[in-house]
């Protein structure tokens, strides 16, 4: 027979024994539990996932259909505007001072040189503007005007034509060159003084 203090060690025993394996099932199955929980966390997010992507895929697709509908309205072409092809290509209908000028100032029958001569131009004839058209017709040929302005009265007729003795050569190219657009009529190499090589004076 054993003793009672032999039977209190052996129960102590027994309840040890006893109690780890309903530790280690309740351990079990809250590892379970857990797995579980987070397998169903894990497919639901994945889940919810998928349907954004459904979305965003039914929106993407929503937007090329809009874009490559036709439309009535003509699409610009590329051929430039006729104003834009009459800009490129100027015009001669209004050829500049520039290009109403001889090439040179040379005369090719005397080669003597227009820009060597200058002149003054006096308004003789009273008509307002008269002296200002000589000067502009004289400096499309090549000749170097001095001043303009008016003569000691306005009672000359055609133009007068006045040189310097020395720049008396010029005198019959100055002549043939006014002749062809204003009828010359005294003509001399008279000029003594003042800073230019030639007077014209226009007349009436």
């Amino acid at each position: 027979m054993k003793t009672m203090d032999e039977q209190n060690q052996a129960f102590p025993r027994v309840v040890t024994q006893q109690s780890q394996p309903r530790r280690s099932k309740t351990l079990l199955m809250l590892a379970l539990f857990l797995v579980l929980l987070g397998g169903l966390l894990f497919i639901g997010s994945r889940f919810l996932g998928v349907n954004e992507e459904d979305k965003d895929g039914e929106s993407a697709k929503v937007a090329p259909t809009a874009i490559i509908q036709p439309s009535d309205t003509p699409m610009p072409s590329e051929e430039p505007s006729p104003t834009a092809k009459k800009e490129a290509s100027p015009t001669k209908a209004n050829p500049t001072a520039a290009e109403k000028q001889t090439t040179s100032s040379v005369d090719s029958a005397t080669g003597l040189d227009r820009a060597g001569l200058t002149v003054d131009i006096l308004n003789g004839s009273g008509v307002s503007g008269a002296a200002s058209k000589m000067s502009s017709f004289l400096k499309d040929l090549g000749y170097s005007i001095g001043s303009t302005g008016n003569a000691d009265n306005f009672d000359y007729t055609n133009v007068t034509i006045q040189v310097k003795s020395g720049m008396s050569k010029y005198l019959p190219l100055l002549k043939k060159d006014i002749g062809s657009s204003y009828t010359v009529g005294d003509t001399n190499t008279a000029l003594a003084s003042g800073s230019a090589d030639a007077v014209i004076i226009i007349g009436k």
